[in-house]
């Protein structure tokens, strides 16, 4: 029971260090002239689907914040909006709205996945399949020699309009918004869409085709969700690593 106690008031006092490192960051970025695509506003009122804030996240994350222009923000409060495509930054009672062609990166701590997720700006990738708007969620990343491989999602968001059918199977849905992620590779440059199929996505693998068949059947993992594609290209760039 004291063991207990004694973790509560450590993870208090983590909690409370790490908010007030938010409340003492430096905000001469926000506060300058020289604001890289910041816009302060006060919210709009909710009038139809595109004027509504839609959220990657639905609260407030702490995180870090890296711009086009080489600047940064430390320890901030973060959100993303996946329909305008605007990161905003909170400071006070203040609301910054900055577009995503502003923004370099992002990392943020997750309190409701309870771990960190990183997400890089679309323009930072220059052999892109097709045309994508916002950020790539960079769910692993690899290096071996001059190599960089990387595993990226973007969520591909959708605007529900009433009296319309449509279908939500292996989506999420949050009020009138819904979205399906997209998978891709990256190396060195190039980019790919990983197919949602096995037997297409295989052929990817190449040299460590028959070892990734044998392990993706024996764990009993699909192309279509974060969590096993994780363990599926965990597994390649191990391979890759160490062969």
């Amino acid at each position: 029971m004291k063991l207990r106690v004694l973790f509560n008031l450590v993870f208090i006092c983590l909690v409370s260090n790490l908010f007030s490192q938010v409340m003492d960051t430096d905000r001469s970025i926000l506060d300058t002239n020289e604001r890289p695509g910041f816009i302060k506003e006060k919210k709009p009122e909710v009038e139809n689907p595109l004027s509504k804030n839609y959220y990657l996240s639905s609260v407030w994350q702490v995180g870090s914040i890296n711009f086009v222009n080489s600047k940064s923000l430390n320890n901030v409060l973060l959100k993303y909006d996946i329909v305008k495509h605007i990161v905003e930054i909170k400071d006070g009672d203040q609301v910054y709205m900055v577009s995503a062609k502003s923004v370099d990166n992002f990392t943020w701590f997750n309190t409701e996945q309870s771990h960190f997720e990183r997400f890089e700006s679309i323009e930072n990738f220059y052999d892109i399949p097709e045309a994508l708007f916002g950020f790539f969620e960079v769910l692993n990343s690899s290096k071996n020699g001059i190599d960089e491989y990387k595993l990226l999602s973007h969520h591909d968001v959708y605007v529900y309009v009433a009296n319309t059918s449509v279908s939500l199977s292996g989506s999420h849905r949050s009020n009138d918004l819904f979205w399906s992620d997209q998978f891709y590779l990256y190396k060195n440059g190039n980019i790919v869409a990983i197919p949602g199929k096995r037997k297409e996505a295989y052929s990817m693998f190449k040299d460590h085709e028959d070892e990734m068949k044998k392990f993706i059947r024996k764990n009993g993992l699909y192309f279509k969700n974060h969590e096993d594609l994780n363990k599926i290209f965990s597994e390649y760039f191990r391979l890759i690593i160490n062969s």
